[in-house]
This record gives structure tokens, sequence and C-alpha cells, in this order.
């Protein structure tokens, strides 16, 4: 399956985070080329109107520069996307 790829300028990359014991969220990506049938965050769906899960990825193009920023605390990644998107391969 082709898989959209909407590129975005970000206003931050950090999240305020309700997990215990993490401060802060970065999600480089919204949406998933991997449409797993048992992921929890296809809820994001009732936000983005891009279409089905796993059709599309929304990137942050500006997340390195944003990443820069210093916040205080423990920071995790990618809590609300796979980390590691196919699209990696060929987007720059």
């Amino acid at each position: 399956m082709k898989v959209r790829v909407i590129e975005r300028m970000a206003k931050s990359i950090y999240t305020r985070s309700r997990i215990p014991g993490v401060d802060w969220s970065v999600n480089q990506y919204v949406g998933c080329a991997f449409a797993c049938r048992y992921c929890y965050a296809r809820f994001l769906t009732r936000w983005k109107d891009y279409g089905g899960w796993g059709s599309w990825v929304e990137v942050k193009t500006n997340a390195p520069e944003l990443a820069r920023k210093r916040v205080k605390g423990k920071v995790v990644m990618s809590t609300v996307s796979d980390p590691y998107q196919p699209v990696e391969a060929s987007w720059d």
C-alpha cells in the first residue's frame, strides 16, 4: 500500500506526558505505515482527516531544530507513533 506523506511544520516537538514517571514525549511522526490492528494510537484519526489508519504519515519537518530546545525532566520518544517508519528510506 502506498502511504501518503504529509509534511508539517510543528510549533513544538515536546508534549506534556501523563505517563507515570515521564514528563515529556517526542513524536516526530503522527500516523503510521504499519497499520497494526492492535495499535492503540488509531484514535488519532479522530483529529486527522487524511484517511484510514496506515494510509498516511504526518512528518514534522522541523523536528531536529525544535528538539534542540532543552526541557527539564524525563523525555521519551514515540509514544503514539512507531519510531522507525518505512518512509524514512525515501524522505529527506
